[in-house]
């Protein structure tokens, strides 16, 4: 192990020790990253170096994830940490919880005497009312005129000049911004639900929908990602909160072409090529018949149908994977190990084909070799590349959080 001020080469391999028999399942590591991976960064943040001149701080940093899910999950544990962080993901802003909580305030204002969907829209985090008030105003309180009111206000507002005045107002007099960018994760927050509703704007005045239709209209976009695709696509990408301070959560496809100092990839050894299973339908390109996609669903050429398949599956995954080895500017660190899929990932054909002159190099025979590594020979096989690489490798053990 390695202290965390030590110098690092450029390439950092953060080994996951793992002495059982088993690999580790995906629901065993995926946590453990979520936790240990934050924690490097934290250790490395409070070490006191500097980068290209300046005191190293988070917005040196950018952690390169696969889904949108694993950079959701390591931004929880940024946050426990108090390290700032903004998601720079390829997510629909109509996927997020701003989303459903405006569908609810938006059908609360285009019905606003349908007391269900107003105290529906009361209950979310943007208008903040709590279980104690709703209970109130649920037995008749003497807020639940004036909220009324308030929406009746809203709906008449939107029927004479539009939904986005009626949408400004009900944020100022609701105080809106206040209070959410007084929470967690406020500006992200607020950037979306500002987002939301200049599409709900744009809608409104190319469709001409009235209040109902639109709040109809904005229930399909959100569980209808085809329709979402044909009627906003790009205008819905969720936009940037800024970033000047803030570490970098970037999927591996949203980060071609940019550069960061620092670059951590937590989620490269995962790499399933195809199912398994032999009885699945194989869709590849078949360079006999020029080229042309052809599904296989069982044929008597499955087996080398099922090879030409993976070898494109991974040609595809080490493209991948050369975009996001090469976005870091001055130290790029990578965790591997014994763990789910390794076998067939992109790093792992890289990392672990066989030293013998010679030997067969193939998507399969090399996964296959992982398969026999046990973690002394797989720490051997790194040991090798570091000794080979003049000083540019360093392997590190992955510190337990």
């Amino acid at each position: 192990k390695r202290g965390p001020g030590a110098q690092a080469a450029p390439l950092q391999i953060l080994h996951v020790s793992n002495p059982g028999k088993a690999v580790l399942n995906k629901n065993e590591i995926v946590p453990r990253l979520f936790r240990q991976v934050p924690h490097e960064i934290a250790r490395l943040l409070a070490a006191g170096g500097t980068i290209e001149g300046e005191p190293l701080r988070a917005s040196h940093v950018a952690v390169l994830c696969r889904r949108n899910d694993e950079a959701r999950g390591l931004q929880r544990e940024l946050r426990a940490l108090r390290i700032p962080s903004v998601l720079q993901t390829d997510e629909s802003v109509l996927e997020t919880n701003e989303a459903e909580e405006l569908a609810r305030v938006v059908r609360a204002l285009a019905e606003p005497g349908d007391a269900a969907a107003l105290l529906a829209a009361l209950a979310t985090p943007m208008l903040g009312v709590h279980a104690a008030e709703l209970q109130a105003l649920r037995d008749g309180g003497d807020e639940w005129d004036l909220w009324t009111a308030r929406f009746h206000r809203g709906h008449e507002i939107w029927r004479e000049a539009g939904f986005m005045p009626a949408f400004r107002a009900l944020l100022h007099e609701c105080e809106v911004e206040k209070r959410v960018l007084g929470g967690v994760d406020g500006e992200r927050r607020m950037t979306n639900l500002l987002h939301l509703g200049e599409i709900l704007q744009t809608h409104a005045v190319e469709s001409r929908r009235g209040p109902l239709a639109l709040s109809e209209w904005f229930d399909q976009m959100r569980a209808d990602r085809s329709a979402r695709s044909d009627a906003v696509a790009d205008a819905a990408q969720i936009r940037l909160e800024s970033d000047d301070l803030a570490l970098k959560l970037v999927t591996v496809h949203r980060s071609k072409g940019l550069e960061y100092p620092i670059v951590y990839c937590p989620f490269l050894w995962e790499g399933q090529l195809l199912h398994r299973n032999e009885k699945d339908e194989l869709r590849f390109h078949d360079p006999d018949r020029g080229g042309a996609l052809v599904l296989d669903v069982g044929s008597p050429d499955l087996p080398a149908h099922r090879a030409l398949a993976e070898r494109e599956a991974l040609a595809e995954n080490l493209r991948l994977l050369y975009v996001a080895l090469t976005r870091a500017r001055h130290r790029c660190v990578v965790v591997w190990g014994r763990l789910r899929f390794c076998d067939t990932s992109a790093l792992g054909y890289l990392l672990h084909q066989p030293p013998e002159a010679g030997a067969e190099v193939t998507p399969a025979s090399v996964a296959a070799r992982i398969r026999k590594l046990d973690d002394r020979a797989l720490c051997a096989d790194l040991q090798r590349l570091v000794e080979a690489a003049g000083g540019t490798v360093e392997i590190a053990e992955l510190w337990s959080a």
